[in-house]
């Protein structure tokens, strides 16, 4: 049968494939990585090395995270945009790490990872790390789900602890030996410090998965992609976690890399950490940045929106976004409105319960719900998430205070609704642009 859904409902499509797309970014973030080090190390190596041991090496990147961080704090809260809260967590660990290496100076530069002396701001420097990956695990798991996976938490979780703790302990270590006399134990400090060293290798295997885990979700959500910026900010943050495990890499290779073993070329460099990691967050801040609406992605299809008077069962307002597996959907629209106030109450009749109903859950749909007064909106869509949820409660709420006299006072005329595309477009930005 032919297709005759008009031209306003069709789907988004790729202008090139979103495997394509994913695998050309992937490989731009691992070799931007290993060319930003080139640049760095190399080209602007005479000028990093000149200012390597003043306060002004580490001071570029932390003004760069710190005004990220600012930025982020500001979308997240003065413009209500949920989700983006663990995003601000993972820059401001970045921030401080910069901060406390600024202040303990050349330490950083003579010394091993948790081999840090008496300098307790360079232990503090390797204790943001762990908070930055937690941070930025869940920032990427919410992204998917409506709660973090509790077994990966707390593995990512746990993961952290060791470090986190054998850092305090540390600090004390270096500040007193009170703890050493006590235990009769005058090789305690190089202990811990061993055993950082090896919970060291191991967290770097998760800050390995977590990019990886990274990858997965963004491929998702480009897959899903609605809107041509939701697709391009999904490149960026796939450049982003490619150039973390690029960054992960040169790393665990050594300080000095040397190209003539990988592209024949007589060249050599110093990693410049910090640096590095300043281009990486630019390249994810760049997601959200040149399309807002990246902020409320998802890696899964949203169908249809459905706003209904409680009352008598009657759609007030109605969007599709997504027709894949939607047949005949201006008939549907008529005939869910009063099924779903059904499936409320009998719910509450065979439960015994006085609360709202909040998910309906099917084996390919889910069906969210949110409530304020006599309006519930209704978003049937693959999966349900942290961003949905949020999205759909904050749309609700101003729905309902918008057209509360007219909802209130309901005659049947449903086109006065019509005006609300644009509380849609505040909420649900990822929908598709010609219909918003």
């Amino acid at each position: 049968m032919q297709n005759t859904m008009p031209p306003e409902i069709d789907e988004f499509q790729h202008n090139v494939s979103p495997r394509l797309k994913f695998f050309a970014s992937f490989l731009i973030g691992i070799f931007g990585s290993l060319l930003f080090a080139w640049i760095f190390g190399d080209l602007l190596g005479s000028l990093l090395n000149a200012i390597q041991e003043t306060p002004l090496y580490y001071l570029i990147p932390f003004s760069v995270s710190a005004s990220l961080f600012a930025y982020l704090v500001y979308k997240a809260k003065v413009l209500g945009i949920h989700g983006l809260e663990f995003l601000s967590i993972f820059v401001l660990a970045i921030s401080l790490s910069e901060l406390f290496k600024m202040i303990a100076g050349e330490t950083l530069l003579t010394t091993a990872p948790y081999h840090r002396g008496t300098n307790v701001f360079a232990t503090l420097n390797d204790m943001m790390m762990p908070l930055a990956v937690l941070a930025l695990y869940l920032h990427v798991e919410l992204i998917e789900n409506n709660h973090p996976n509790l077994l990966r938490a707390i593995g990512i979780f746990s993961s952290g602890l060791p470090l986190i703790f054998g850092g305090l302990l540390q600090i004390i270590l270096n500040s007193t030996n009170i703890l050493e006399t006590i235990l009769h134990f005058p090789g305690l400090e190089k202990e811990v410090e061993d055993v950082l060293t090896f919970y060291l290798y191991i967290f770097a295997l998760f800050i390995l998965w977590i990019s990886v885990f990274g990858l997965r979700v963004m491929y998702g959500t480009l897959v899903h992609a609605d809107s041509a910026a939701i697709s391009r900010g999904s490149q960026f943050m796939i450049i982003g976690f490619s150039s973390l495990i690029g960054n992960f890499v040169l790393l665990g290779v050594r300080d000095t890399i040397n190209l003539m073993a990988i592209l024949s070329f007589n060249l050599s460099f110093t990693v410049h950490t910090s640096w590095l990691l300043m281009g990486t967050i630019i390249i994810m801040y760049l997601a959200y940045l040149l399309s807002p609406q990246f902020a409320f992605s998802v890696p899964f299809d949203v169908y249809q929106l459905i706003v209904i008077n409680r009352e008598d069962g009657v759609t007030l307002f109605s969007f599709i976004n997504e027709i894949r597996s939607y047949n005949k959907p201006a008939i549907q629209v008529a005939l869910k409105s009063p099924a779903i106030v059904a499936i409320q109450t009998l719910l509450k009749e065979i439960t015994y319960a006085e609360g709202v109903v909040h998910l309906i859950g099917m084996s390919d749909r889910q069906i969210l719900l949110q409530s304020q007064g006599s309006v519930t909106s209704v978003l049937i869509s693959e999966k349900s998430s942290y961003i949905l949820n949020k999205g759909l409660e904050g749309y609700t709420r101003e729905f309902y205070n918008r057209y509360k006299n007219e909802i209130e006072n309901f005659t049947g005329n449903v086109g006065v609704f019509k005006g609300s595309m644009d509380i849609l477009r505040k909420y649900f930005p990822f929908f598709r642009e010609e219909s918003l």
